[in-house]
């Protein structure tokens, strides 16, 4: 395995594993399965984004035109796993993930930002070419530990 398979098997758990803990945290008691059903759900909606994303890397050139379909099917199953795991109204469903999806994005920027601000900058990267970077992962584990603590208040 390479090193950049590791980066983005790590940047991807780390782009899923804290909001899926986000969104069913809340609403854990309302589960329509087992807890080891819902854990196998998530663990298998990661494993398949991880392969997808190194399958579209190593065979398409144009990665950057194909992100966006990516994260668009992505997020459509996300929340079709989430509405299936939880009983509920679809309504509060939908809108607990939103908004876990927003403290994502804000997550992602304040990242990307910090990349390019103090890594890319220095190194005279393009913004596409960190998408995965090691340095992008770490600001997210740092911007991770600082903030998640501050959603739970």
């Amino acid at each position: 395995m390479t090193s950049s398979s590791i980066s983005i098997i790590w940047g991807i758990v780390l782009s899923t594993v804290p909001y899926f803990m986000l969104a069913f945290i809340p609403v854990w008691d309302q589960r329509r399965f087992s807890k080891m059903t819902a854990v196998i759900a998530g663990t298998l909606c990661v494993f398949l984004n991880v392969v997808s994303v190194i399958f579209i890397i190593q065979f398409f050139q144009d990665w950057e035109r194909l992100h966006i379909y990516y994260s668009i099917f992505f997020l459509l199953l996300y929340i079709v796993v989430y509405l299936s795991m939880i009983r509920g109204t679809p309504s509060k469903l939908i809108f607990i993930a939103l908004l876990v999806k927003s403290y994502a994005d804000f997550v992602m920027n304040i990242c990307k930002y910090l990349e390019v601000e103090y890594i890319a900058h220095f190194k005279n990267w393009d913004y596409a070419q960190s998408l995965y970077s090691i340095q992008f992962n770490i600001f997210q584990c740092l911007t991770l530990v600082i903030t998640y603590p501050i959603i739970w208040m």
